[in-house]
């Protein structure tokens, strides 16, 4: 009876061990996180959908209670990185520069807008409606992945925060190559 107890729990600690084995997502170590930008708090996700292939670090805390749903939408050609209501990115292949992209905000029929922060390839800015108020905050970010160029966006669709804006363009910032 003993030797069937300890053989049972053998099989099932090795059916354990594999399942733990299997599911790892993120780099192990240090310097692979340095390089791909990938907090402890972040899996990291192989996206290959309608000509769109690379590497994205997408946020843990998000994905407790909605897993991310990656869709390629044909009739625009853009792709869709959706976790809840609090992340919706957006990439559209090509290349862009930020002061055209901040002309055509300027030229946006319905909002106005004000920079809250910008370095070379990434725009974070706040929306407001013609009245003045406040509306929410949006980015655009400009990645390459091999010879490949993107633009990344918050979906247009959603009302976002700040501090959501700001981790959807953290996770853009570990756009990589996919192995």
């Amino acid at each position: 009876m003993k030797k069937i107890a300890l053989l049972a729990l053998l099989a099932s600690s090795i059916v354990c061990f594999n399942a733990c084995q299997s599911n790892t997502t993120a780099p192990v170590n240090a310097e692979s996180n340095a390089k791909t930008n990938i907090s402890p708090n972040d899996s990291l996700f192989t996206v290959n959908e309608g000509g769109y292939h690379f590497a994205i670090a997408l946020p843990k805390d998000l994905m407790i209670n909605d897993a991310p749903r990656i869709e390629h939408q044909s009739s625009s050609g853009e792709l869709h990185i959706k976790i809840g209501d609090d992340f919706w990115l957006v990439a559209i292949e090509g290349q862009a520069n930020l002061e055209t992209i901040k002309t055509e905000l300027g030229e946006d029929m319905l909002f106005t807008f004000k920079v809250v922060e910008e370095d070379q390839s990434n725009l974070i800015y706040q929306r407001f409606l013609p009245d003045g108020t406040e509306y929410d905050y949006s980015f655009r970010s400009l990645s390459q992945v091999g010879s490949k160029h993107y633009v990344f966006k918050a979906c247009d669709e959603g009302e976002f925060t700040k501090e959501e804006v700001t981790k959807m363009k953290h996770s853009v910032g570990s756009v990589q190559q996919a192995v």
